[in-house]
């Protein structure tokens, strides 16, 4: 599904819904929902797989980075990063687009990150680690976490 995103983007394709619009939380098919609105609001409407996922990706990555701006705005806060973990931690399409849209870096992975949470939690409770920074510095240097920066 990837290759066939990047493909419908290297075609031209491009299309966005809103991807936190209660109509996407339980369709009877998200496909056909996901081309209703397409169709509804004038763009093109996909057809192939890849312009499917395409629009999906992208449309995530713009909600995400709405997000982003919201969380600022209420927060006062700048953030400098976007951490992703657990198996979309593994989607380098969605991931890449994330840092585009966030203009921001996107730390990935690991993917595994429920159990290495409770495995954390023991080791700092036991002793074994002295707290969260010793807990998160172990992570880093035992897992791989890959660094996508947004592009120009």
């Amino acid at each position: 599904l990837v290759r066939a995103a990047e493909q419908a983007r290297e075609r031209g394709f491009r299309s966005l819904v809103d991807a936190d619009a209660p109509r996407f939380l339980a369709p009877a098919s998200m496909i056909e929902e996901v081309r209703s609105a397409c169709g509804e609001s004038g763009q093109d409407v996909p057809q192939t797989a890849g312009e499917l996922a395409l629009t999906v990706y992208d449309s995530l990555a713009t909600d995400y980075a709405r997000a982003v701006r919201e969380l600022e705005s209420l927060t006062g806060t700048a953030y400098t990063s976007i951490n992703i973990v657990g198996g979309g931690s593994s989607n380098q399409y969605l991931n890449q687009a994330t840092a585009d849209a966030c203009r921001l870096p996107v730390l990935a992975g690991p993917t595994e990150e429920t159990a290495l949470g409770n495995l954390m939690v023991q080791l700092i409770a036991s002793g074994e680690l002295a707290d969260l920074a010793a807990a998160r510095a172990m992570v880093r240097r035992s897992f791989d976490v890959r660094e996508l920066r947004p592009r120009a």
